[in-house]
C-alpha cells in the first residue's frame, strides 16, 4: 500500500522564508528572496526585522502583530 505524503507549512521553514523574502523584496527579485531563503534565521522575529531594515517597509509578521496589540 503505497502512503501519501502531505505538505504541511512549517514556520521557519524553506517555503516559509521563501514567500517572506519574496512578499518583502518582491517577485521579481526571486533570486535575492531564493538566497535569503536558505539563511539559518534563528528566530521569525529576527528574519522578519531583518527584511524591515532591508526594505525599510514593515513585514508581515511585524504588522500582523501591530493588529493584534
Amino acid at each position: 500500500m503505497k502512503r501519501s505524503r502531505t505538505v504541511q507549512w512549517r514556520p521557519g521553514s524553506f517555503l516559509d522564508n521563501l514567500a517572506a523574502a519574496a512578499d518583502a523584496v518582491g517577485y521579481n527579485n526571486l533570486e535575492i528572496a531564493w538566497g535569503l531563503a536558505r539563511v539559518d534565521w534563528e528566530t521569525i522575529e529576527d528574519r522578519e526585522r531583518f527584511l524591515e531594515a532591508l526594505t525599510a517597509q514593515p513585514t508581515r509578521l511585524i504588522g500582523q502583530e501591530g493588529m493584534n496589540a
